[in-house]
């Protein structure tokens, strides 16, 4: 499968293989005389151990070591966990401060991917959609209007776009939230 022509959005929580791989020859070139890919080792594949103990699906790297659940309620104590955290976010008496700016990403993004032609991360990456800075605010979006809007279940999808929120959707949205410096 090449991850850049399959990527879907709607996939994040699916269970399975690693969502994407960046190699060596993927990655922005350095500038000389360090611009010989070659001569770069290639990114160590994570041990089978650390795969069996962490979420490790998303990319080949591990910044959270978020441990795999060990029963569904743990899966579903992660995520009532994120979607309380996700609802004070989007509370006035928690984030009065920022409240109306944030409403204003969620509700009036254009995607436009203006963003992304800025994005050091996603231009390094060889332009992998994964590290779209688009990627993590849609997935974000998507699960806002489908679990914490009301009526969200059956409008959400339809207006927005589907997504199931399940523990691997909540993993691999925190260890991208580390393949990012913030700067938008």
């Amino acid at each position: 499968m090449d991850e850049k022509k399959d990527f879907r959005i709607e996939d994040v929580g699916s269970p399975g293989k690693q969502w994407t791989h960046v190699s060596n020859q993927d990655l922005m070139p350095m500038p000389p005389p360090l611009d010989d890919p070659a001569s770069e080792p290639e990114w160590r594949v994570l041990k089978q151990e650390a795969r069996e103990k962490y979420e490790a699906s998303l990319d080949d790297t591990l910044a959270l070591n978020i441990p795999q659940p060990k029963s569904k309620e743990e899966e579903q104590a992660l995520v009532r966990k994120f979607l309380d955290g996700m609802s004070k976010l989007f509370s006035k008496e928690d984030n009065w401060p920022f409240l109306r700016p944030f409403m204003l990403t969620i509700a009036h993004c254009a995607n436009c991917q203006t963003c992304s032609e800025a994005c050091h991360i996603f231009e390094a990456s060889g332009r992998n959609p994964v590290y779209r800075p688009t990627v993590r605010a849609e997935i974000l979006r998507r699960i806002y209007y489908k679990y914490l809007r009301p009526g969200g279940r059956f409008y959400g999808k339809w207006l927005h776009g589907d997504i199931d929120l399940s523990w691997r959707t909540v993993a691999r949205l925190a260890e991208l939230s580390y393949r990012c410096n913030l700067c938008r």
